[in-house]
Formats: C-alpha cells, structure tokens, sequence
C-alpha cells in the first residue's frame, strides 16, 4: 500500500497535499521547460530528502521504531484512503456517471426511442436553419458595476424556445472567462 507521496503539486496531489500527509515540490503553478525551475526543483528534492525524509525514517526510539515515521503514516492513510480511494472513484463514477447514463438511456429507448428521434428531429432543425437567424441592433449601457447588453436577435424559421443564448466574456488578468445566460425581452 502506498503511504507517503512526494510529488509536484499538480493532479491529485495539489487537492490532498498537507504536510502532515507527505512532501510537496514546486509552487503548483505552470512553468513550462524553463531549466532553471527544474534545477530549482531538483535542489528542493535533494534538500527535502536530506533534510526532512530519510532524518525522519531513520529517527527511531530507544526500541528502533521509527515514531514520526509511523505517526505520518497513520495521518496519511487516514486522510487520503477515504478520499482518493479506487473504492471511492469506483462509487462516485457509477453515482456520477454510469447511473444517470443508464437512466438517460431508458428514457431516450423508451417508446420505442420516440426522445431520441425528438432530439435527432431538433437537431437536423437546427442544422437546416441555422443560417436563417441573425443579430440586429446591439446596445451596451454601463450601471455602476455592471454592463447591460441589449440585442435584438432575428430568430428566422427557428423556434427561439428551442435555444439558450449567452453572452461570453473572456477573462480578464488571468481569470476564467464568462459566459452570462441572456433573457428573451419584448417582441418589437
């Protein structure tokens, strides 16, 4: 069974690193190939493994028990089986995934797939017509904090309660993009 982990701070184990679990290299951002963060990293695993792991497995009491050790070992299976267990994987995929795909299945076969055709049908609709729809006259309008858009949108030969339009914003310095679900005003 593997207890301790000494790794970079990505994946799964930028979610579960605590000290008292394992060891941790780098700063959990992205540095691409630069050289000079990897001999940066390589220099914190010598001193990690000098300084802090093999002093610790080698410290032992007057009976050759290695209690720090030992101690990091318990916190670690108590910490990390529970929440990165292939049992726990295993159940929240079926609860998560597998279920609600099975559900979705039955529903989309039954009556002898009439949902899925409805689909199938709203689709090739949507494929046929789509050309047919265009924007019109768009307004912009800054209240305090917020930006108010308003867009007159010709929907064509489509049904607009079969679409869900959104306003999409990239982000700014760094931070995620923004996509703004839009509600239907006035007919003009």
């Amino acid at each position: 069974m593997e207890v301790f982990n000494l790794s970079e701070l990505d994946g799964w184990w930028a979610e579960a690193y605590t000290p008292e679990v394992g060891w941790a290299l780098g700063d959990g951002k992205e540095h691409g190939d630069d050289p000079s963060w990897d001999a940066m990293e390589a220099g914190q695993l010598y001193d990690l493994l000098e300084q802090k792991i093999v002093p610790e497995f080698y410290h032992r009491n007057k009976k050759g028990i290695p209690v720090k050790w030992i101690a990091r070992m318990r916190e670690s299976m108590a910490q990390l089986t529970p929440r990165f267990s292939a049992d726990r994987t295993v159940r929240e995929y079926t609860e998560q995934h597998y279920l609600p795909a099975a559900s979705a299945y039955l529903e989309r076969t039954a009556s002898k797939g009439e949902k899925g055709k409805q689909i199938a049908d709203l689709l090739r609709n949507l494929d046929q017509k789509w050309g047919s729809m265009h924007f019109g006259e768009v307004k912009f309008e800054s209240v305090d904090q917020y930006n108010k858009i308003e867009a007159q949108i010709y929907f064509g030969d489509l049904n607009p309660d079969t679409l869900q339009l959104e306003l999409f914003a990239n982000g700014i310095d760094g931070e995620s993009p923004q996509a703004q679900k839009m509600t239907r005003g006035a007919k003009n």
